[in-house]
């Protein structure tokens, strides 16, 4: 039974250090739970769940860990645990799908948009170097011209399973805001904030980046998780995504130029928060930090980077 331990230690809000002063490979390190530890000298075994401060020196399985942290019975330790385990992932496959395969009677009306596109519409992807055909063709994108419930702007499905479960759209004038203009909530069959862009082409590896446009640089194989705020339901699609087609590699290529309130890269530390949710998961997870908008990527930039991790 493998137990996913990072993912538990951050549902309970419990800051840790992956790599750093102290910290040994294929462990993490938090303060200890059971001294006045200021420093992070427990480690836990990401493998076996075993704990020990270097400090006061306890030590025990991850039941004893979680007891303590909890303050609850070994039982209810347990049954927590057990809420974390690979096991559970898959125990609750179908019906963490059930978001798409139970909304048969719900349906999106993507027809009453312009399959041909406007000159104005051409126009946009030409000068960021897309080919409006093969967006199109490949990516099923339409358009809404001067009326409409987009007006100038790109009207692009968000498909999950074979099945169109919401929408977003583009302006393609630059003026309009926001940028971005989804469907409601109410209108959608599955949220924006639960959708991945692109999974189905998915197959040994993945790439993930925070748009569409990213995605339609970078080809098959690239999903979106539609910005850098990635939900706990995106997680558990591409951890069940994971664990259906066994795929090993996963790279996360967020923009390099949002910054918080202290001068550091805020969609750096949003990947590595990613990164160490699906860690457990996948054997290889890589933050890539890209020169600046992977959607302006070069066609030979993107060959070889493609080449590069075998994509």
């Amino acid at each position: 039974m493998f137990i996913d331990i990072k993912s538990f230690l951050e549902k309970e809000e419990i800051p840790y250090s992956s790599s750093g002063e102290n910290v040994t490979q294929g462990w993490i390190n938090l303060r200890c739970i059971f001294c006045n530890d200021h420093a992070n000298h427990l480690g836990i075994n990401l493998e076996s769940g075993v704990f020990h401060c270097w400090i006061c020196g306890e030590k025990g399985d991850f039941n004893k860990f979680v007891r303590e942290l909890l303050i609850c019975s070994w039982q209810t330790a347990k049954k927590t645990i057990e809420t974390y385990t690979i096991d559970a992932y898959i125990e609750q496959k179908n019906k963490f799908l059930s978001p798409v395969s139970n909304n048969n009677l719900k349906k999106i009306n993507f027809d009453k948009f312009m399959k041909n596109l406007p000159d104005l519409h051409k126009k946009y992807l030409l000068e960021r170097n897309f080919d409006p055909n093969h967006i199109c063709e490949k990516y099923l994108v339409r358009s809404c011209y001067v009326i409409g419930r987009f007006p100038y702007r790109l009207v692009i499905p968000i498909i999950m399973e074979n099945k169109i479960v919401n929408l977003t759209s583009r302006d393609v004038t630059n003026k309009q805001t926001p940028k971005y203009k989804n469907l409601s909530n109410e209108e959608a069959i599955i949220p924006m904030k639960e959708c991945i862009y692109n999974i189905d082409s998915i197959k040994d590896k993945v790439v993930i980046v925070e748009g569409v446009t990213k995605v339609w640089r970078i080809g098959d194989g690239a999903v979106a998780t539609m910005g850098i705020e990635v939900t706990q339901k995106q997680i558990d699609f591409l951890i069940q995504k994971c664990l259906r087609q066994n795929f090993k590699e996963a790279y996360i290529m967020f923009d390099n130029d949002s910054e918080d309130g202290q001068g550091e890269c805020l969609s750096q530390r949003k990947a590595e928060k990613l990164a160490n949710s699906i860690s457990s998961f996948i054997s290889k997870v890589e933050v890539i930090l890209p020169k600046g908008d992977p959607a302006d990527m070069t066609f030979q930039e993107v060959v070889d980077f493609r080449k590069e991790i075998n994509l």
